[in-house]
């Protein structure tokens, strides 16, 4: 069995006044996701890394969900919320997208991308 899944076109905003995480509990992303694989996968958990407190990372995490057949491409796009406390961190411009998966038989696995994170 083989599962590889490919992330592409990755963008998030954030909708506060500020570029911070304590104005913002909350971003969007939308990103492609394209199953290189000959089984079908599901989307798990999705992160991204939007800022740092000191070395701690602010990140902020959904559940997808999302069934992707192989060879498929699936668009996503999802709330992300706040994961733990991590306040008044300015929101990185580039950073880091993790989106997590499992086949058929329960393995799971996961990729990272580049995001570009801007005010919508």
């Amino acid at each position: 069995t083989k599962a590889t899944l490919a992330v592409n076109e990755a963008q998030g905003w954030y909708y506060g006044p500020e570029a911070t995480t304590n104005r913002n509990t909350f971003i969007t992303v939308t990103f492609y996701v394209t199953n290189l694989g000959d089984r079908q996968v599901t989307i798990g958990d999705v992160e991204v890394i939007a800022a740092y407190s000191g070395n701690t990372p602010c990140v902020y995490r959904g559940y997808s969900g999302a069934k992707v057949n192989p060879g498929e491409t699936v668009s996503i796009a999802m709330k992300l919320n706040l994961a733990g406390s991590c306040q008044g961190a300015t929101i990185l411009r580039q950073t880091v997208i993790r989106v997590s998966y499992s086949d058929a038989d329960w393995r799971t696995n996961a990729v990272e991308a580049p995001i570009v994170l801007s005010r919508a």
